[in-house]
């Protein structure tokens, strides 16, 4: 069984405060990945306005999985969290965010991408990795680009996310 919470209207995080997706989780019993699901939370929004509509499991929070899709006010973006605890409080996650560029897919990987490394093409997707080991997919969409951008995370107990 599974809940879901959305947040309209949500004051803007400070620095202290707990984003949006960090607020649900805490406010519905998940305690053993807050930290991780707040940290990849304000990577995605950096303390901008925003919202969020997050699911978790009703019966079991904290030893369940946790996803939240999480909206800048600021940006055509949306991210995507989903963390599951691990056996002795290890945290595995995901995170996915999703942008629009109204410059070309070649022009924004000139300008602002390139310490990305090549990994494979296709006819409509170029997929490179970031140093970090995060997959970026640019994908041409008329004459933007649309950049998805996948981040895979095992954290250890005690560690905090990158």
């Amino acid at each position: 069984m599974a809940s879901a919470q959305q947040n309209p209207n949500s004051p803007t995080p400070t620095a202290r405060a707990l984003t949006i997706p960090g607020q649900h989780a805490q406010a519905n019993g998940v305690t053993t990945c807050l930290p991780v699901i707040d940290k990849l939370g304000r990577r995605v929004i950096a303390d901008a306005p925003a919202n969020a509509q997050s699911v978790w499991h009703v019966q079991d929070p904290d030893r369940r999985l946790f996803t939240t899709a999480i909206a800048a006010d600021h940006a055509p973006a949306i991210g995507f969290i989903t963390v599951t605890p691990g056996e002795k409080g290890a945290c595995d996650a995901t995170l996915e965010q999703i942008s629009y560029f109204a410059e070309s897919c070649v022009g924004l990987r000139e300008r602002g991408l390139a310490e990305l490394q090549p990994n494979w093409q296709t006819r409509s997707v170029a997929a490179f990795l970031h140093p970090t080991g995060a997959a970026y997919y640019l994908i041409q969409a008329g004459t933007g680009c649309l950049v998805v951008i996948q981040e895979v995370r095992f954290v250890e107990p005690g560690a905090a996310a990158q």
